[in-house]
């Protein structure tokens, strides 16, 4: 009863006018407040903090938050006297606005010990940005803490979540990995997921964010993507990172290995990392995306190669020149209708193509007429962790430490505080 009468008043302040700003020892106490900056220019201590790009390019879109907050101008520090509501944001020449407030800042956050609703609005409002009643709520994204938008000189904006590390855990493991799979799974993929981060924040100190929120970094749902059992195994693995010769290692992870992970080195230059080469990964076999198949027009291949600057005319032979140890392939010569030749890498034609369309780098080619069949294993780029292989080590009875020893050889599992006096001593 106590909690519907408080959301009651709450609803009840909306409707006089908006939500109460945070006191200024509210303000004092919030963990992250004015303290995270939008560029870590000097890094002289473990990522406690994550800067996770949620959208960019964009026009507009619908924000709003039911519990105290705090609007600043971020080049000032300067609190920007404003009555939150479902408020459309949109860029223009002279600064963000938020619904009828002209803030005339191109950089504002907006801090709160609440959630934070963005929407993604369904058409353009230029016209009336003061306008908050269209929006798509089942696309509605909540987070946690701080949202940093910026306005770039296009009059596009980006929209920043600045959140702790251990909430940043959270808000990834149930889009990387099931809430219903072994803890003991979703726990390696924890520490892989707080290690690949923390090395990218290290990484990224001058711009305006260390991660993505898609597959390109990890996928990120903020506050909405937490779950009992996935917030619990990053509970138990608080602050757990890899390490190799005491640096945060890139934990990199992908779906499934098809049998075998891949060297570290094959897709990217990182001098000799043990823990990053390419294992034998039986337990994957069976799992599903283990093997895959995928018909193509040639056709399409043609065009999507043209436009990524490999010109080539009508295609009639793809052949596989090299594969790599793990299986991968290496080389590709592809021929047209003239006899013009291309060689590309393997890993260049998947991009091309698609990660999605050709799951993995590991496949055979049959070609009939027009069409081209890819019979492949696995999915993903293939190093480090192989999700599915984890799953099925976890239900065999190993335990996280021994699925991460397992994917990453050589690698040592600490805390964060253990490595900061190791790294900063």
């Amino acid at each position: 009863m106590a909690a519907k009468i408080i959301r009651f008043l709450l609803l009840g302040l909306i409707a006089l006018g908006g939500i109460p700003r945070l006191s200024s020892a509210a303000w004092d106490e919030h963990p992250a407040a004015l303290s995270a900056p939008l560029t870590n220019s000097s890094i002289k201590s473990a990522p406690r903090q994550v800067r996770v790009l949620v959208s960019k390019n964009i026009d507009n879109f619908i924000l709003s938050t039911l519990g105290p907050y705090r609007l600043v101008d971020y080049a000032s520090g300067k609190e920007i006297n404003f009555r939150l509501r479902k408020s459309r944001v949109v860029g223009l020449a002279d600064g963000i606005h938020i619904g009828l407030l002209a803030t005339r800042s191109r950089r504002v956050r907006l801090i709160t010990d609440d959630d934070i609703s963005l929407y993604p609005p369904r058409r353009a409002a230029r016209s009336n940005p003061a306008s908050g009643s269209e929006w798509d709520r089942a696309s509605r994204r909540r987070y946690r803490e701080i949202i940093d938008i910026i306005l770039d000189a296009r009059q596009q904006l980006t929209v920043i979540n600045v959140v702790d590390l251990e909430s940043y855990v959270k808000g990834v493991l149930y889009h990387e990995v099931s809430h219903r799979w072994p803890v003991e799974a979703i726990k390696a993929q924890a520490v892989c997921t707080r290690s690949y981060v923390c090395y990218q924040v290290q990484e990224n100190p001058k711009n305006d964010y260390d991660v993505t929120s898609d597959i390109y970094s990890q996928v990120y749902g903020g506050r909405g993507a937490e779950r009992f059992r996935t917030t619990i195994a990053a509970e138990k693995t608080r602050g757990q990172v890899l390490t190799y010769q005491d640096k945060i290692l890139p934990a990199f992870f992908h779906a499934n290995s098809g049998g075998h992970t891949e060297d570290v080195n094959a897709l990217w230059n990182f001098g000799d990392l043990p823990p990053l080469r390419g294992v034998v990964s039986l337990q994957s076999l069976g799992q599903p995306n283990a093997q895959w198949k995928k018909n193509m027009r040639l056709k399409d291949i043609q065009t999507q190669l043209t436009a990524s600057g490999h010109p080539i005319g009508a295609i009639v032979n793809l052949e596989i020149l090299e594969r790599n140890q793990s299986g991968r392939i290496k080389t590709l010569r592809i021929t047209d209708q003239s006899a013009r030749q291309l060689l590309i890498a393997g890993k260049d034609f998947r991009q091309i193509v698609g990660p999605n369309e050709i799951r993995s780098n590991n496949y055979s080619i049959v070609i009939k007429g027009y069409f081209i069949d890819f019979f492949g294993k696995g999915w993903g780029h293939g190093v480090g962790m192989c999700q599915w292989g984890a799953y099925a080590m976890a239900e065999q009875g190993k335990t996280y430490e021994d699925i991460l020893r397992f994917y990453y050889p050589g690698a040592d599992m600490i805390t964060l505080d253990e490595w900061e006096k190791k790294a900063f001593k």
